[in-house]
């Protein structure tokens, strides 16, 4: 039983009977269980893939969740999560992209009604080293992101004047030591302001802070 070529190798189960040879019930009872089998093997594919992470520790967690390709050094597919199929299926132009991609640089290409991106895998990379990965990501729609902005900014009338100073100077990449200098405060006082920023703003650490405000600050 030969499964899903993965890397540009494969994964075969071999079964040998001590005497004699398999019966026709006997095939027949394989074929019946290989579906099974090979549903097992691109489990353990997706499972993989999942926990995955680059070599220089990014997350591909967030990755894999959307549509996603991976491919090897030989162009030859290693994993297409079925969001990617049923994309590619629906919209043909995702393929020729794919077949016409180089295996340089990190590329981005606006689609009918998503944004593609394709970057090169390390060499050091598990299952594909020195390959290719592919994702889909939603085309924001002209109309959602002053919406948005909107509703960021909102938030910033629960910050009292000095966290609003605290963020400006968080935006701007200070740390905690230079914006309490800055501000002739003690870190702990900085420390805490964070807190009660992270609250307000809805978030878990600065990364995200950031991210919910580039928008307003950029």
């Amino acid at each position: 039983m030969f499964f899903t070529t993965v890397g540009h190798c494969c994964l075969a189960l071999f079964l040998v009977r001590e005497k004699g040879t398999f019966s026709p019930s006997d095939v027949k009872r394989a074929e019946l269980i290989f579906p099974a089998l090979d549903g097992y093997h691109h489990a353990h594919l997706s499972w993989l893939f999942n926990g995955l992470r680059y070599t220089n520790r990014t997350e591909m967690g967030g990755f894999i969740k959307r549509p996603t390709l991976i491919q090897d050094r030989f162009h030859e597919q290693v994993y297409a999560s079925d969001s990617w199929i049923q994309a590619a299926a629906a919209d043909p132009a995702i393929d020729e992209i794919v077949c016409a991609s180089a295996n340089s640089a990190t590329q981005k290409y606006d689609l009918k009604d998503f944004i593609l991106r394709s970057e090169a895998l390390d060499r050091h990379f598990p299952l594909a080293p020195g390959g290719r990965i592919f994702a889909l990501e939603p085309r924001p729609s002209a109309k959602s992101e002053p919406v948005y902005i909107d509703q960021v900014a909102a938030t910033l009338n629960d910050f009292t004047r000095r966290e609003r100073e605290i963020l400006a100077l968080i935006m701007m990449g200070q740390s905690t030591g230079q914006i309490a200098q800055k501000l002739q405060i003690s870190k702990g006082t900085i420390k805490n302001c964070r807190l009660r920023i992270y609250r307000k703003a809805g978030v878990t650490s600065e990364r995200a802070l950031v991210n919910k405000f580039t928008a307003i600050f950029r």
